[in-house]
């Protein structure tokens, strides 16, 4: 039976709470290859997250949790494309996950390029699939722009808040099956950000009530 909503968004909470104690549960880990072979059969992760590339925020680590439970998404910038939403929507639709994370970090290069953009050429190459992501991510902090025509850009720190949440709200937007499923009361989608320094993540918002 799926883990439900609540019980996914506890279940992250106390593993990253571990994680910044030191108190991370070894055994989550410790069946070495045979805890993997016995993974040969299937999965049933309890949570998707779509986070970004950044070496330094090992998704798994960060929530304490092993192999098989948290099925995860990652590109830089913790940006929308196709095939993101197509694996997102695969964890929904065929391994019933019912909470659905969008992990961003603080000191983020996606956002920092995206805020503060190089040539359109390092050596002679353009650097258009790079700009596909920084694109993504300046149209995300569109509503800050919005919101503060004035303003170039948004404080340092808050453009990482502002572009989770977008991704949550683009995430609705382009997938008809993540938001049927939940206006449905199927999933639960939670913007977070993940503090580089402290170990923290923080959750922001959620779009849709917890269910069971």
């Amino acid at each position: 039976m799926p883990v439900s909503a609540e019980d996914a968004l506890r279940r992250l909470r106390e593993g990253n709470s571990r994680f910044r104690n030191g108190s991370s549960e070894d055994s989550q880990r410790s069946g070495g290859r045979a805890g993997f072979a016995d993974l040969s059969a299937g999965q049933e992760p309890f949570a998707a997250v779509l986070g970004c590339s950044d070496s330094r925020v090992p998704v798994e680590m960060v929530f304490d949790q092993g192999p098989g439970q948290i099925f995860v998404v990652r590109v830089a910038g913790n940006v929308v494309g196709p095939t993101g939403i197509g694996s997102l929507e695969f964890a929904v639709q065929e391994l019933g996950v019912r909470l659905l994370l969008v992990l961003g970090h603080t000191g983020c290069g996606a956002v920092a390029a995206t805020l503060a953009p190089k040539p359109a050429t390092e050596m002679g190459v353009a650097l258009h699939n790079l700009g596909e992501i920084t694109d993504r991510i300046w149209r995300s902090l569109g509503t800050w722009r919005q919101r503060k025509p004035t303003d170039p850009e948004p404080p340092p720190g808050e453009a990482e808040h502002i572009h989770a949440r977008a991704v949550v709200a683009e995430l609705l937007q382009q997938s008809e099956l993540l938001a049927l499923a939940v206006r449905a009361g199927r999933l639960v989608m939670v913007a977070a950000i993940y503090d580089l320094k402290t170990g923290q993540a923080e959750f922001l918002d959620l779009a849709g009530p917890p269910t069971a």
